[in-house]
């Protein structure tokens, strides 16, 4: 039980950090300025899954709606 349970959280693990790697590509293909994605770059760093998570809902579709 506590292999799989390892397991498991090893693969969250993963999947967080792809997700982070993700947000940040996404990020530098859109259309901002380069102090937004300094902005945007910044918060991910400092709050990688919080960070990428907030770019998710309201960054990634502000640009598209514009």
């Amino acid at each position: 039980m506590d292999n799989l349970m390892m397991s498991f959280i090893v693969f969250l693990v993963f999947l967080g950090i792809a997700f982070v790697i993700w947000v940040i590509i996404d990020l530098f293909q859109k259309d901002f300025s380069m102090t937004e994605k300094l902005l945007w770059l910044i918060v991910i760093l400092i709050a990688p899954l919080l960070g990428s998570i907030v770019y998710f809902i309201f960054g990634r579709n502000r640009r598209e709606s514009a």
